[in-house]
């Protein structure tokens, strides 16, 4: 076969030696790369209660009335992004980016927790003061022990 003057592509039948040696991802082995990925996250201390805590206040919000759509709609926010935020947190690349991302979620926690310490009247969120603050300490440790780690307190 032929090669080619330097920078022209090669031609049809010569695609082969170009191409990638390894096998392409089939659904199955993707579908169970995301599963090991879920279950690593769900290992991760706050992440299971934090998402919890985010299914928990959704079904709450189904009971505000129209007339608190503000409040609703940024504790609905908050909530969700602190779930989101530790997954980010997990794939990034260096502690130091988990760290940041983590206490993003963190901050994320405490707004939860504030926004639900000034629920309208009527409004029974006691459990989920509960739960938030829950993840919220939670996440404080995390940081915390991530940032002993980064400083090599371990």
């Amino acid at each position: 076969m032929a090669s080619n003057p330097p920078g022209r592509l090669p031609l049809k039948g010569q695609m082969r030696q170009y191409q990638s040696k390894a096998p392409a991802e089939t659904p199955d082995t993707e579908l169970a790369r995301l599963e090991r990925g879920v279950s690593v996250l769900a290992e991760i201390g706050p992440f299971r209660p934090s998402v919890e805590l985010a299914k928990a206040i959704s079904e709450q919000l189904l009971r505000v009335p129209g007339m608190y759509a503000g409040w609703a709609d940024q504790l609905y926010r908050a909530a969700v992004s602190v779930p989101a935020n530790i997954a980010e947190a997990h794939g990034r690349n260096s502690l130091a980016q988990r760290i940041q991302y983590t206490a993003i979620g963190r901050g994320s926690a405490w707004e939860v927790l504030a926004l639900l310490l000034s629920a309208p009247v009527g409004q029974d969120v006691e459990a989920l003061v509960d739960q938030a603050r829950d993840v919220a300490v939670g996440l404080d440790r995390l940081v915390l022990e991530m940032t002993r780690e980064r400083a090599g307190g371990g």
